[in-house]
């Protein structure tokens, strides 16, 4: 059979032939696919390339660097005994092969039977990324009617079903922030009622915006200029001393040795240059979203430097909150950092945040001051916290919701011989959506 195999982890993919499952042989794990055996071989029809392949393919998951060779694919739509059903796997995660292929092994407690008129690569696009919204925002987030709703990283698949699901159980209003201008129009046609530009790059959009779909924003997106101001922490009467505490804010191309060439400094005393003063930062340990670090001047004095973020998330929540229909009860969180900061700004007392991913970050400038004031719920989400039953029933709602035409993403449908670029466009993010591969 034709499969997609993952030969090693510091290249991609490639087709190739592969032996068929077949009763006898051995099934994921090394388990047999005889009869009782607990696993069956599904004649797949539909396996998308999600985020979770990407990263147990590249060996940077917590799962650590899989055997390979190996075939990718952690869940797929395909027929067993004349039925269509989903199915997980393992692949990447644990030895074994998953659904990248004409054939692949599954458990057979694990299928969910699904309804008919299903389309496959509707529900194969959904799968886990909208399994993860619908808990996230019912099991996890206590969702109830009349609420409403803010959904983080709306263009992308958890944000697009996160959008639907919230209205199905009865959201009143659900607005959503994305990355792109690709991605506030997904949002949109999701059903959000309000959308707003986070202004983070995503990969191949270097930031831009499109202000005609960002209700709040002005004729021109805020931006990042990558200037450097330069305090003194203590004044004179006379001349000013430099100590190195600096704001230092990214430069527009998020690119640490871009500047603009402008600089403010108080005193006659000679400042450090934004590239010096980045290149000790990161020697003293400032990662990404910390806040500050020492670092020494060029006089020799030890000062702080800071890397802007509160201005950053005042604005975004100002922003957030400007198109809400007063406090938000609800925050889905797959962004983190800047984003899930300033949308914590827009919660009432009592609200809550369900974080399911740092794509934005893996650190947040989240204040105390918020969190307590507002007596927050903070909570984390992750589908491996469901029980085998959990999912299969969420698989099921999630199903019948495509099947009746009220739940849908945006993804296109890729021959499996031409698996190999689909899956470096889905890397590089230059995609149209969810990927889902024609295994039939």
């Amino acid at each position: 059979m034709r499969a997609v195999l993952v030969e090693s982890c510091d290249r991609p993919p490639v087709v190739a032939d592969r032996p068929v499952p077949s009763p006898g042989s051995s099934g994921s794990s090394g388990s047999s696919l005889s009869p009782g055996s607990g696993w069956v071989a599904v004649q797949v029809v539909a396996a998308p390339i999600t985020p979770l392949d990407l990263l147990c393919a590249g060996g940077t998951s917590y799962f650590g660097r899989p055997a390979v060779p190996y075939v990718p694919g952690v869940q797929g739509v395909g027929m067993v005994g004349g039925r269509p059903v989903w199915f997980p796997t393992s692949a990447g995660m644990a030895p074994g092969d998953g659904s990248m292929a004409e054939v692949a092994p599954a458990r057979a407690e694990d299928l969910v039977e699904l309804p008919a008129g299903a389309d496959p690569f509707a529900v194969a696009a959904l799968g886990l990324s909208a399994v993860a919204a619908y808990m996230a925002l019912t099991w996890r987030g206590g969702l109830r009617a009349g609420e409403q709703v803010l959904v983080l990283g709306g263009g992308g698949v958890v944000g697009q079903a996160a959008i639907q699901l919230a209205r199905l159980a009865g959201a009143r209003r659900v607005v959503a922030a994305a990355r792109s201008a690709e991605g506030l129009e997904r949002a949109r046609q999701a059903g959000a009622d309000a959308v707003v530009a986070l202004n983070v790059p995503e990969p191949g959009d270097h930031g831009r915006a499109n202000p005609s779909l960002d209700p709040t924003a002005t004729t021109r997106p805020a931006k990042t200029t990558g200037r450097v101001e330069t305090t003194g922490l203590a004044e004179t009467t006379s001349t000013a001393k430099t100590t190195g505490r600096a704001a230092i804010r990214p430069a527009k191309a998020a690119d640490p040795t871009e500047s603009t060439g402008s600089a403010e400094s108080t005193g006659s005393a000679e400042s450090t240059s934004p590239v010096e003063a980045i290149s000790r930062a990161k020697a003293a340990g400032l990662a990404k979203g910390t806040g500050f670090a020492q670092v020494a001047g060029a006089d020799g004095v030890t000062g702080l430097v800071r890397v802007a973020g509160a201005d950053e998330v005042a604005e975004l929540a100002a922003r957030l909150a400007g198109v809400c229909d007063g406090p938000v009860d609800l925050v889905l969180d797959p962004l983190y950092g800047v984003p899930a900061a300033a949308a914590a700004r827009t919660l009432r007392k009592g609200g809550r945040l369900v974080n399911l991913g740092g794509s934005a970050s893996e650190t947040c400038p989240l204040d105390s001051s918020t969190l307590r004031s507002r007596s927050l719920r903070v909570l984390g989400y992750t589908n491996n916290e469901l029980t085998r039953e959990q999912r299969a029933e969420a698989i099921a709602y999630i199903a019948h919701q495509s099947a009746a035409g009220r739940l849908t993403v945006a993804h296109e449908v890729v021959a499996l011989e031409d698996a190999a670029a689909a899956w470096q466009r889905q890397t590089a993010g230059t995609t149209t959506g969810r990927i889902v591969l024609r295994t039939g």
